[in-house]
């Protein structure tokens, strides 16, 4: 009987102190990410499940799964990997072994003129998928989709039709960032 009388003072001093000291935790998320694979702070990020940068249409917020991050942690184990390939050199050479191993063998460059490239953001796939875009794409795909459904077509001529509208859009999407991409670098060359 002491220890319930003492545990009810326990508990009323505890809701003095935090009125929600025993209101449950369920559903109650943190803002933010936490994700422990893309070292961002989300627990579940599908941006980085599917392998792409978050935006700033992502639900992620102050998450560093972005475009600049990546280049960082890439220009990183590029450093790394040609250190590694260095100290290979060295080791080939004190021993005697004439093995040709260069920075070449790394996936990145290390020239200056790269990394400027890199961090224009035209140069980027994603930079051209806007919501207008999207939405743009969207709409020619239902309408295709509308059209061959009315006139009764087979599914597998339902599917084609519509691929072939979504690989229409992607060519033009395409062809406009190359077109950009030669823009932005006459600028650079005049430059």
């Amino acid at each position: 009987m002491d220890y319930e009388a003492e545990r009810s003072r326990a508990i009323k001093q505890s809701l003095e102190r935090n009125p929600q000291a025993f209101q449950p935790k369920i559903g109650v998320a943190p803002k933010g990410c936490h994700c422990k694979k893309s070292s961002c702070l989300k627990n579940y990020c599908e941006c980085y499940e599917a392998k792409v940068a978050c935006t700033d249409r992502c639900k992620c917020t102050s998450c560093r799964n972005t475009e600049s991050d990546r280049i960082a942690k890439a220009q990183l184990a590029s450093a790394r990997e040609s250190s590694r390939v260095t100290s290979a050199s060295l080791l080939s050479v004190a021993s005697g072994s004439c093995i040709s191993t260069t920075a070449s063998a790394s996936r990145f460059s290390d020239e200056e003129s790269d990394s400027d490239e890199r961090s224009d953001p035209k140069t980027r796939p994603w930079f051209y998928l806007r919501d207008e875009v999207i939405e743009a794409t969207t709409t020619c795909l239902v309408a295709q989709a509308d059209e061959l459904e009315n006139s009764d077509s087979a599914e597998e001529i339902l599917e084609h039709g519509i691929l072939h509208e979504f690989a229409n859009a992607i060519r033009k999407i395409i062809e406009h960032s190359q077109m950009a991409g030669l823009d932005v670098a006459q600028q650079d060359l005049f430059h």
